[in-house]
């Protein structure tokens, strides 16, 4: 398989900000007090997204990018964080952060009977192991 040059990164930022946008004004009760029980926000961002039709790899976001990625992961989940605390019922709310597969991370939200599945998802291993904080650069503190 040949690796494929991402071009484009202005156009890519932009499409980033504007999932952001479509993911903070998510009202989470309607999603969450349906059948549902749970929702997600994963990144929905071409070239990272999609199929591949041609085959190739398409190498995971770097740089800026990435920043601009976890930026707008973190933000949605505060934005949730303050719906589901207003809402005062128990709630799952974590980023899921992959690594190396930085682009198939997202945010995570379970009530009610999901929030055992959710729970209890990821293996937990005896020793835990941090992330490179240096891998994601330098965030703004929340004020």
């Amino acid at each position: 398989m040949k690796q494929k040059k991402v071009r484009g990164h202005k156009r890519r930022w932009k499409a980033i900000e504007e999932w952001r946008q479509d993911y903070l004004s998510v009202d989470l009760k309607d999603y969450l007090l349906n059948d549902q029980q749970n929702f997600y926000s994963k990144i929905r961002v071409r070239p990272w997204s999609g199929i591949s039709i041609t085959d190739s790899v398409i190498p995971e976001p770097k740089g800026k990018t990435k920043r601009k990625m976890l930026s707008a992961l973190l933000d949605i989940y505060e934005n949730w964080k303050q719906q589901l605390d207003e809402w005062g019922q128990p709630y799952y709310l974590k980023i899921w952060l992959f690594e190396p597969r930085f682009s198939q991370s997202e945010v995570v939200c379970a009530v009610s009977d999901s929030l055992d599945f959710y729970a209890n998802t990821f293996f937990k291993p005896e020793r835990s192991k941090s992330l490179p904080i240096d891998h994601y650069g330098a965030l703004k503190k929340p004020t």
